[in-house]
């Protein structure tokens, strides 16, 4: 019987050494993701009744419809819905580059397929005073994710990233604050 022994090499050493980096980030965010850890009311609540559901709570499904019409996935549209009766939005506007004076909706979603320039610009153009805005498929490509992380660091605002999409919430009750789920 012949027993196999295995070289170590620098290639195997370096790919499991990746996979330990990506195992630590997944953890590290896995524990927020039911709320663990997280210290604000308003997070944790949030987390707990709109993020956790996996079915649509409420009768009002506009803004999951028209989020499905963009592309967006089943699970992220869900969400968002759920977030949108949670916080009691009356309506909702998508953004996109035909936009040129804003609505006064307190809920706008920014989907995929806006350019990056349109995109900062609508940021720079709503008002600071109430309401929350959302950036979907902020990690698209590094150019798009970078200006994200741009306009999180920008904003003095309570901001939420949750991987399929950038939450900024402009009330001056919440603190300035950076959650990553």
């Amino acid at each position: 019987m012949m027993i196999k022994r295995h070289k170590i090499s620098g290639k195997s050493i370096k790919r499991k050494l990746v996979k330990a980096v990506l195992y630590s980030r997944t953890f590290t965010r896995i524990r927020h993701y039911r709320g663990h850890g997280i210290h604000s009311p308003f997070v944790y609540s949030l987390i707990r009744e709109a993020f956790m559901k996996r079915a649509i709570c409420g009768s009002d499904r506009s803004l999951y419809d028209a989020l499905r019409n963009c592309g967006v996935g089943n699970h992220s549209a869900t969400q968002l819905q759920n977030l949108h009766s949670y916080c009691g939005y009356d309506g909702f506007v998508l953004l996109d580059e035909n936009t040129t004076a804003l609505p006064p909706q307190r809920f706008c979603v920014i989907p995929p397929h806006v350019e990056m320039e349109k995109m900062n610009e609508l940021f720079a153009a709503l008002p600071a005073d109430n309401g929350a805005l959302a950036i979907l498929s902020p990690r698209q490509s590094r150019k798009r994710m970078r200006m994200c992380m741009d306009l999180v660091k920008r904003c003095k605002c309570l901001t939420i990233d949750n991987r399929g999409y950038i939450l900024f919430f402009f009330d001056r009750k919440l603190p300035r604050q950076h959650f990553k789920l």
